[in-house]
């Protein structure tokens, strides 16, 4: 799942995610709210929530809780927050910009989490 305001930015993550993890779904967000209004969690096995909020708006819009809520891994893209803060939540980063050799990196560091659990 990934929220972000910007389309275009939001279609090419969806696109390098598709391809760096084939078969994976992909659902585009807006807002942390409008994931929250979900009546129910996605029917996905390791749901992953990529967002470029800050971790103080992470915790501010209810998004850890509810990634918490549906067992997902959060993925912070960098940007104002230091990558030891996200790594200290036990989430993952992204670069800001990413290119698709971060994504195909992303993919390959969620797969060795969730075979390690």
């Amino acid at each position: 799942m990934i929220v972000e305001t910007d389309p275009f930015i939001a279609r090419d993550m969806s696109d390098g995610l598709m391809e760096a993890a084939p078969g994976c779904t992909v659902e585009i967000f807006r807002s942390a709210e409008e994931l929250a209004d979900l009546p129910s969690a996605p029917a996905v096995l390791h749901p992953v929530i990529v967002t470029k909020l800050t971790l103080e708006a992470i915790e501010t819009s209810g998004l850890a809780t509810t990634a918490a809520r549906m067992g997902a891994t959060i993925v912070v893209r960098q940007g104002e927050d230091p990558q030891e803060a996200v790594a200290a939540r036990g989430w993952l980063s992204l670069p800001t910009p990413f290119t698709c050799e971060d994504l195909f990196e992303l993919a390959s560091s969620l797969r060795l989490r969730i075979s390690a659990a």
